[in-house]
């Protein structure tokens, strides 16, 4: 089984009020596109999201970046991957000396 799990920062205020959608049950949407890449930046991040755009948006005008992320967990069926914060918490609380 093959699975990738990316954790999202996304900084709200960047929104543009102009790209949330209202459908007929009157629920709010944002549409987004992201990136990802097995190898990290200089951050540490894997992944950018971005609002999505029209190709008229596209050849006009600059992506409107929200945030980053980071893989926390991939599975390509062959190769296994967790982030180095689970890794550390996997061998914190196999450290702890419990009764159970």
């Amino acid at each position: 089984m093959k699975n990738l799990i990316v954790s999202f920062a996304i900084d709200l205020s960047k929104i543009s009020k102009n790209k949330i959608k209202k459908d007929e049950k009157g629920r709010l949407w944002l549409y987004l596109q992201s990136s990802v890449s097995l190898e990290p930046d200089q951050y540490g991040n894997h992944s950018s999201i971005w609002e999505n755009q029209s190709k008229e948006e596209r050849e006009n005008q600059k992506r409107n970046y929200l945030g980053n992320g980071k893989i926390t967990f991939y599975d390509s069926g062959n190769t296994l991957y967790t982030s180095e914060a689970e890794n550390s918490e996997n061998q914190e609380n196999r450290n702890l000396d419990l009764p159970f």
